[in-house]
């Protein structure tokens, strides 16, 4: 029996619906942020990515953080060649509004 068939709670992680309400919570924050940053559309974008990259975390644990990673990668590249460059690194780091 695998962890993620045992129990979240013995092994120590959090259950699906908490990682979900943490994503929600935390995509909450990033559409909040983008009401008051200039550029709206990278916040929305990293509010989304976020929220695809947990979904596909929760759904199989370990081996679907490796894919969630190498498709916000896949994202990452196809909105960088859309952004002008002073946006890259609010995209890399959701946390810095400078």
């Amino acid at each position: 029996m695998h962890a993620s068939e045992s129990g979240d709670a013995l092994m120590g992680e959090k259950t699906h619906n908490e990682l979900l309400g943490e994503t929600l919570i935390q995509s909450l924050f990033f559409l909040i942020t983008a009401r008051f940053h200039k550029n709206t559309s990278l916040v929305i974008y990293r509010a989304y990515v976020l929220w695809v990259n947990r979904c596909l975390a929760v759904r199989g644990r370990l081996a679907d953080y490796q894919e969630s990673a190498e498709i916000e990668g896949m994202h990452t590249t196809l909105i960088t060649a859309m952004l002008p460059t002073n946006s890259l690194p609010l995209l890399l780091d959701g946390s810095r509004y400078t």
